[in-house]
């Protein structure tokens, strides 16, 4: 036999299956099996590859693993691989199906997390304990709660937080909560909250700048505030009306970006907030689209646009000059698409730019395309002069849900009115043909 043909023997499925089972049955002590083990060790494959020994080779192997397997099958291997799964560390959520296991399996499977967005419910006092025990030094942290904000809610916050203030780098809590007392953070750099619901408006402003200003000395990082949901209309309009006029008379400087869903947000928040950057994500489905900024209150302090396109047909939207004549002082615009939790350029704007003439608009009056790399690194530039920031973002992103721009009336009636003449003609071609 020639070196292919032995080959062939070796790769082919029915041949090595067959060899398999002629070794199997000739035994341990018989002389083919004894020749075949010496062929083995001459070529040293009795022994395990380096890498599958290795723990920190294994540990970022592992990471693209569920940690359930993991703990489960993997930790069972070898002593290595045992090692490497319970010295594991994940920057990512534990899965729901982690809280299922039994509070051994859980304990040891939940200190492997860094990130940790829990729904707080009074009733799972050992789930809590758990927690508590094994979820330390972490670096994301979401914390709501399926009931009122208890004080066992509290305390639960407190000590949670207590855990990790030395590599917390995000936090998220509530009602514009702040952990009492406040610790001092070593790492944070992003601080969410909500607006908690009350019809007092003087009570949200001084609720808002206690919380402010004790989140702000207590971190040594420069800060990101982060107020969610405060353009969508979820507030009362005296509500937002007081605390949107404390934060322009009192934190103007400080205000940065602003993220809506839609014209309508978009037009609330630029009323209410003079923001420098603000990322708006609509969707160009119907043709016709016009987008208008020039009756906003502070369209002349937005610097820089990003437009999130769910639905990309750009040859919709027919005003772009008198969109972005509405913004002054625009230095720069980021057309996107929404990609998962990423945002990626689109191909289609260049061509879209070009064909259509704008790019020469855009020129003209001095205004970059960017890219979203960019986008973000305009947004850390203009916090260089400032000790803090105060960004104004929308709720989570629904993806079945569309925010559509208003059309002009005379298209929108074109529309209608094409539409029925449609629908007359296929009358009358049916009752040509009876």
């Amino acid at each position: 036999m020639n070196l292919q043909e032995v080959l062939f023997c070796l790769e082919d499925e029915v041949k090595r299956n067959s060899l398999i089972y002629k070794i199997k049955e000739s035994g341990e002590q018989s002389s083919e099996f004894q020749l075949l083990r010496k062929i083995l060790e001459i070529f040293r494959l009795n022994k395990h590859s380096k890498g599958s020994a290795q723990t920190t080779i294994l540990k970022h192997t592992f990471k693209f693993c569920e940690a359930i397997e993991c703990f489960k099958n993997f930790s069972s291997v070898s002593k290595s691989w045992n090692l490497a799964v319970e010295t594991l560390k994940l920057n990512q959520f534990p899965p729901p199906a982690i809280f299922q296991e039994n509070q051994a399996h859980m304990k040891k499977l939940l200190t492997q997390f860094k990130y940790l967005d829990y729904s707080y419910d009074e009733e799972k006092e050992e789930e809590h304990r758990v927690i508590l025990e094994s979820m330390k030094h972490l670096k994301y942290l979401a914390l709501n709660s399926k009931n009122e904000l208890s004080p066992s809610f509290h305390s639960f916050m407190n000590d949670l937080v207590s855990n990790s203030v030395d590599s917390l780098k995000d936090l998220k809590l509530p009602n514009l909560l702040v952990p009492n007392p406040c610790p001092d953070f070593m790492q944070l750099k992003n601080y969410h909250t909500y607006i908690p619901p009350t019809n007092d408006a003087s009570a949200v402003v001084e609720h808002f700048d206690r919380s402010l200003k004790k989140i702000i000395n207590a971190s040594r990082e420069k800060l990101a505030f982060n107020l969610h949901s405060f353009e969508s209309g979820s507030l009362p309009d005296h509500i937002s009306s007081a605390l949107s006029d404390h934060i322009v008379e009192n934190y103007k400087n400080n205000c940065i970006f602003g993220q809506a869903q839609g014209m309508n947000s978009s037009a609330r928040l630029a009323n209410l907030i003079p923001m420098k950057m603000i990322k708006l994500r609509i969707c160009l489905f119907i043709p016709g689209i016009h987008l208008n900024f020039s009756e906003f209150t502070y369209s002349s302090e937005i610097q820089y646009l990003q437009l999130d396109f769910v639905i990309r047909r750009l040859e919709n939207w027919v005003n772009f000059e008198e969109t972005l004549d509405g913004l002054p002082n625009l230095k720069g615009i980021c057309f996107s698409c929404p990609r998962g939790d990423s945002h990626i350029v689109f191909p289609e704007i260049s061509k879209f730019l070009h064909k259509s003439g704008k790019t020469s608009y855009l020129k003209t009056r001095g205004i970059q395309i960017m890219n979203t790399n960019e986008f973000v690194d305009q947004n850390a530039k203009l916090c260089e002069n400032i000790s803090w920031s105060l960004n104004i973002l929308g709720p989570k992103w629904n993806k079945k849900a569309f925010f559509f721009c208003s059309l002009a009336p005379s298209v929108e009636l074109k529309q209608k009115k094409d539409q029925e003449q449609k629908q007359q003609k296929k009358k009358e071609q049916k009752v040509q043909k009876h």
